[in-house]
C-alpha cells in the first residue's frame, strides 16, 4: 500500500520501545525519514539504525519536560534530516502502583502530568513553531498524531493521573483549529489504544485478574500488540492512501440489484453471489429526501420510507453471520434541520447499532457532506471532501492487517467540522 510517505520527515517521541519502536519501523518501511526520540534506552533502536542507515533514521535523546531539551531535539533533527513534517507524540509513563486519588501524592501527580501532558504540549509547540517557518512543500504533509489511551475516555481507577492526560479531547480538538492557520492542509488526530503488550504494561498483564478485566470489555477478546496501534498511526499520518487501478473482470466484481428493505430480496442477494460468502460488508446505501420538511410538517409515510431504507435495510443486510467485518457509512454528525428522518436513521446506525454489533468487528466512517459547490462549510480544512477521502478510510477499516484491533469506533472524515455559531449566516449546501 503506497501511503505517499517517501522522504517525509517524521519525528516520533518515545520511539525506543513498544508502540513507538514499531511505528518507527513501519514509517521506515514506507520510505519515510525518521527521527527516533528516546529518553534513556538507545539499545533497542540499534537494529533500525543499522538496517536503514543514518540517511534515513537518527536517534536523539531528550528530556521532554525540559523546554531547552525539546528545542535542542528539533534543531538536531532538522540538521540531520531536514524540517519535521509529521510529529508522532507517543511518549508516556504509567506508574505501576494502584493509588486512589485520596492516597496519591502531589509528587506522583505532577510527575505523570509533566511527562505525559506537559511534555506533549512542549513537543507540539516546538513542532508548530518550526512548521510556521517552513516552506509550503513541507506544510503539505503537516500532521500531528497523539498516542493517548482509552483511559481518557473510560477512566482508570488507581491511575487517575494517567487518565487525566486525555490528549484525545481538549488538546487534539483545540490544535486541529490552530494548525490550519499555519499549514492549511495540516491535520491533528489521536490514536487511543486500550491494553497493549508493551514493556510498560508487561508486569500488569502478568496478573490474570487484570487480563480478565481487560478482555471482559473487549469484544475481540485479545490484548493488542504494538503493530495494531502502529498501523493506525501511520494511516492517520498519510495525506493520501493510494491503491492500484486496473480493469476488473467478472471474477473480481459482481453487480446485482436488490431492494434492501425487502427481506426476501436481501436473502436472494446473499444466496446467489458467485464470488462466495461475504467476508467484509460495507453498508453505504442511503436515501435523503430532497425536500426540506420540518418535523411538524413531515408525513408519517416519508418518515417510515426513510427509516426503512436507511436503518431497517441495514439491519437486514447485516444479519449474515458469515461476515466478520462490517463498516457503516454515515453522514451528518450534528443533525440536519429539515431532514430529521435522515439524521435519525443514520445516527441510530452510527451509535446504538454499531456499538451493539461490535461483537463482530464493526466500525463506522462518518463523512461530512461531499460538496459539489466550492465551499467547505464549517470544516477547518479549506477543501471539501472527495469520495476518495471516504473510500480510503473504509478500505483501511476493512483491512485486518491495518485495523485488526479496531472495533466499535467511528472515524469522522469531516475536515475538523464544528457546529455553526448561532449568529453565523446559514449556508446553502448542495450535497451529492
Amino acid at each position: 500500500m503506497d501511503l505517499e510517505l517517501k522522504d517525509v520527515h517524521v519525528l516520533i517521541t518515545g520511539a525506543s520501545g513498544g508502540i513507538g519502536l514499531e511505528t518507527a519501523r513501519l514509517f521506515l518501511q514506507q520510505g519515510a525519514r525518521v527521527t527516533a526520540h528516546y529518553n534513556s534506552t538507545l539499545s533497542t533502536l540499534n537494529a533500525l539504525l543499522k538496517e536503514f542507515g543514518s540517511a534515513r533514521v537518527v536517534a536523539l535523546q531528550a528530556n521532554l519536560t525540559s523546554e531547552e531539551d525539546v528545542a535542542r531535539l528539533f534543531e538536531a533533527s532538522r540538521t540531520a534530516l531536514g524540517p519535521v513534517q509529521v510529529a508522532i507524540i507517543n511518549h508516556g509513563i504509567w506508574p505501576t502502583a494502584d493509588e486512589p486519588v485520596a492516597q496519591m501524592s502531589l509528587a506522583r501527580w505532577r510527575a505523570t502530568l509533566d511527562t505525559n501532558l506537559t511534555g506533549a504540549f512542549l513537543v507540539a509547540r516546538e513542532y508548530l513553531r518550526g512548521l510556521e517557518k517552513a516552506e509550503d512543500v513541507v506544510k503539505e504533509k503537516a500532521s500531528i498524531c497523539f498516542v493517548g489511551s482509552t483511559s481518557g475516555k473510560y477512566g482508570e481507577a488507581g491511575h487517575a493521573d494517567y487518565a487525566a492526560r486525555s490528549l484525545s479531547y481538549g488538546f487534539t480538538l483545540s490544535l486541529k483549529n490552530e494548525i490550519v492557520k499555519i499549514a492549511p492542509k495540516g491535520r491533528v488526530n489521536c490514536v487511543s489504544p486500550g491494553w497493549v503488550r508493551t514493556a510498560m504494561a508487561e508486569e500488569a498483564l502478568k496478573d490474570p485478574i487484570v487480563v480478565y478485566r481487560a478482555l471482559a470489555t473487549t469484544p475481540l477478546k485479545k490484548v493488542a500488540v504494538p503493530e495494531d496501534v502502529a498501523g493506525q498511526i501511520v494511516i492517520l499520518s498519510s495525506t493520501k492512501v493510494s491503491g492500484h487501478v486496473e480493469e476488473y473482470g467478472s471474477h473480481r466484481l459482481h453487480c446485482v440489484q436488490a431492494d434492501l428493505a425487502d427481506e426476501n430480496e436481501v436473502a436472494g442477494l446473499k444466496s446467489n453471489d458467485p464470488l462466495g460468502p461475504v467476508q467484509v460488508l460495507v453498508v453505504n446505501h442511503a436515501v435523503s429526501p430532497p425536500e426540506n420538511q420540518m418535523v411538524m410538517n413531515m408525513s408519517l409515510e416519508r418518515w417510515r420510507s426513510t427509516i426503512d431504507t436507511n436503518l431497517t435495510a441495514s439491519f437486514l443486510i447485516s444479519k449474515d453471520e458469515s461476515c466478520y467485518r462490517v463498516c457503516w457509512v454515515y453522514r451528518w454528525k450534528y443533525g440536519e434541520a429539515g431532514h430529521a428522518d435522515y439524521a435519525a436513521s443514520k445516527s441510530a446506525i452510527m451509535y446504538g447499532f454499531t456499538l451493539s454489533l461490535k461483537m463482530k468487528s464493526v466500525n463506522c466512517v462518518a463523512p461530512d457532506p461531499v460538496f459539489v459547490a466550492s465551499s467547505a462549510g464549517d470544516s477547518t480544512s479549506e477543501e471539501p471532501a472527495e469520495p476518495l477521502d471516504i473510500a480510503h478510510q473504509i478500505v483501511c477499516l476493512a483491512s485486518t492487517k491495518v485495523s485488526g484491533h479496531v472495533s466499535g469506533h467511528i472515524v469522522f472524515v469531516d475536515g475538523g467540522m464544528e457546529v455553526q455559531k448561532r449568529d453565523s449566516p446559514t449556508k446553502s449546501l448542495q450535497i451529492s
